[in-house]
């Protein structure tokens, strides 16, 4: 059993989980979300920011992956597929298909502002 994340507190003890999809698709999300020095105690966490222009794509899809593989480096044998499509108003939309075989294959959906 590992904590629940983000962190939850009932009746004054940490909640703990068993779901171990939920973890992996919760470290997928925090790793897509989260900025490169947004996080105090991890600086090198998360994505860089790069200004949005659709040349870049490929830039910030690595990126991504890159967040990906850093965040699911703790669940060894999952492997992921990332693909993106930009939007005109500076929205990307990212699909993650995560897979191992110990996990049911599972999707993420995200779309980040730039």
């Amino acid at each position: 059993m590992k904590l629940k994340y983000p962190l939850e507190v009932q009746n004054g003890r940490l909640v703990l989980t068993s779901d171990y999809p939920g973890r992996v698709r919760e470290s997928i999300l925090a790793a897509v979300l989260t900025e490169v020095e947004e996080r105090v105690l991890r600086p090198d966490f998360g994505r860089s920011h790069l200004p949005f222009d659709t040349y870049q794509i490929p830039d910030i899809l690595r990126n991504c992956r890159t967040a990906i593989q850093t965040a699911l480096a703790v669940y060894p044998g999952i492997e992921f597929r990332l693909s993106g499509t930009p939007y005109d108003d500076g929205t990307l939309y990212i699909l993650v298909a995560y897979f191992s075989p110990d996990l049911q294959p599972g999707t993420v959906e995200v779309q980040v502002k730039f």
